[in-house]
């Protein structure tokens, strides 16, 4: 039987009352002294006071050499050994220290020889061990008890699970706007592309006004040609050489009509 299962033990056996495991005497580094109880139980009354220690032994070798074991007796009211059973017979353990046995098979603990109560002043110096590392905060604070605390709690936890309904319905829908904005841009984004290739097609075509009420106009006129881009120009310059010639041929006849 292991030294953590008879703990546990313990620990049942103790569940009304404040139970520890390996309680020092005081600080590891300031204390000239320092022991370490296996387990202590501290009864919660004013009117009859009751510390209770435990050494637990797990060997009977571990047992014949400790010589420590007196120096608890001014830490607590009563003070016992525990060991698996039948490992230390009552004749064996110093007569104003206690005895238990632990039955590996069950964890049942019987009390072999009880330990005698002793009336002790309370140590400091262990108090105060158990007050700065063995406790912990108020964590109810604000509240007249423990079930008070748990039905705020609950309470809480349910608006909050509430809250995280809302709070992920929102976050979906404004991921849902936003990617349909991100749609939306990168249609116009194409729209652009498309446009541009459509105005250098139209500049090919010789179109270059581009005043939005015109380019209907332009557009069908240029597709509706059947010469050749660059015959087209050809015209256009033949043109303009045509009606050069005819202002200059006017010209002339006018000057004749003068002379």
């Amino acid at each position: 039987m292991t030294s953590e299962e008879i703990k546990r033990a313990l620990a049942e056996k103790h569940v009304k009352e404040f139970f520890l495991t390996e309680v020092k005497n005081g600080s590891t580094f300031l204390s000239n002294h320092l022991c370490m109880i296996d387990a202590l139980a501290i009864y919660k009354s004013w009117s009859q006071q009751r510390i209770v220690a435990y050494e637990i032994k797990v060997s009977r070798s571990d047992y014949l050499r400790d010589n420590k074991i007196n120096g608890y007796l001014k830490y607590c009211h009563e003070l016992y050994i525990i060991c698996p059973h039948g490992m230390i017979q009552p004749a064996e353990v110093p007569i104003e220290i206690g005895l238990m046995w632990c039955n590996p098979k069950t964890n049942k603990i019987t009390t072999k020889r009880k330990s005698l109560f002793r009336h002790i002043e309370l140590d400091a110096d262990l108090l105060y061990y158990i007050i700065m590392y063995r406790l912990q905060s108020d964590r109810y604070p604000f509240h007249s008890s423990k079930a008070a605390y748990f039905r705020e709690w609950l309470a809480g936890r349910e608006s909050n699970k509430q809250l995280g309904r809302e709070v992920t319905t929102k976050m979906a829908m404004e991921i849902r706007r936003l990617n349909d904005q991100l749609d939306e841009s990168r249609g116009l984004i194409n729209q652009h592309k498309l446009i541009q290739e459509i105005i250098e097609v139209m500049r090919k075509h010789g179109i270059y006004t581009w005043n939005h009420d015109h380019i209907p106009d332009d557009l069908n006129k240029a597709l509706s040609k059947c010469l050749p881009m660059d015959m087209d120009a050809t015209i256009h310059q033949l043109e303009n050489v045509l009606a050069t010639v005819k202002r200059i041929n006017d010209l002339n006849k006018a000057q004749e009509v003068q002379k």
